[in-house]
C-alpha cells in the first residue's frame, strides 16, 4: 500500500506501539509522597492532522491509589490521554485530560505524578512526550474490562 494521509495515523501508532513496547520503563510511576496513578484504556483512535501530523486519542477512566475516580453519579470520570506526532517515532507533545473538573486534592494528585499543572479549567494537563511514554510503559497502564476486572496491558 502507498503512504497517503490515511495511513500516517497507523504509521504515528505503530511508532507509539514500537517506542511502548522497546522502553524499559519502571514498574509503577509515583509521586514523591508515594501516590500512584493508574490508566484503565478503553479505546485509542487515530486522527490524521494533514501534513504527516497525526494525534492519537487514549480514553478510559483513571484510579488513585486503588479508588477508581467517580463522578457525583458513581460513574468512572472519563479521561485519557492525547499524543501528537509528526512522523514515525515519539510524539512531540503530549497531555493527559478529563471529561469534567475533579476537586483540588485529585488535581493535586494528578499534579504530583506527572510533575505539571492543570489548565485553568481543570480538563487538560500538558505532560510532555518522555512522561508520557514513561507513563505508558509502566504498570500503571491497564486494559479496561467491563466485568470490573482490569488486565495489565504490559508486564515489566
Amino acid at each position: 500500500m502507498l503512504p497517503d494521509e490515511s495511513s500516517a495515523g497507523l504509521a504515528m501508532a505503530a511508532g507509539l506501539a514500537a517506542a511502548m513496547a522497546g522502553a524499559e520503563g519502571p514498574r509503577y510511576v509515583e509521586a514523591p509522597d508515594g501516590t500512584r496513578i493508574l490508566f484503565f484504556e478503553r479505546s485509542n483512535i487515530s486522527h490524521d492532522e494533514g501534513c504527516d501530523v497525526a494525534r492519537i486519542v487514549l480514553s478510559g477512566c483513571f484510579s488513585i491509589n486503588g479508588d477508581m475516580l467517580l463522578d457525583r453519579r458513581g460513574e468512572p470520570v472519563e479521561g485519557g490521554f492525547e499524543a501528537m506526532f509528526d512522523g514515525p517515532g515519539d510524539p512531540v507533545s503530549a497531555w493527559a485530560w478529563l471529561a469534567e473538573a475533579v476537586d483540588d486534592g485529585v488535581r493535586e494528585k494528578f499534579e504530583a505524578v506527572f510533575g505539571s499543572t492543570f489548565s485553568e479549567d481543570g480538563l487538560r494537563m500538558d505532560i510532555g512526550p518522555e512522561a508520557f511514554l514513561l507513563f505508558s510503559d509502566s504498570n500503571c497502564w491497564c486494559a479496561f474490562d467491563d466485568e470490573d476486572d482490569s488486565e495489565l496491558l504490559f508486564d515489566l
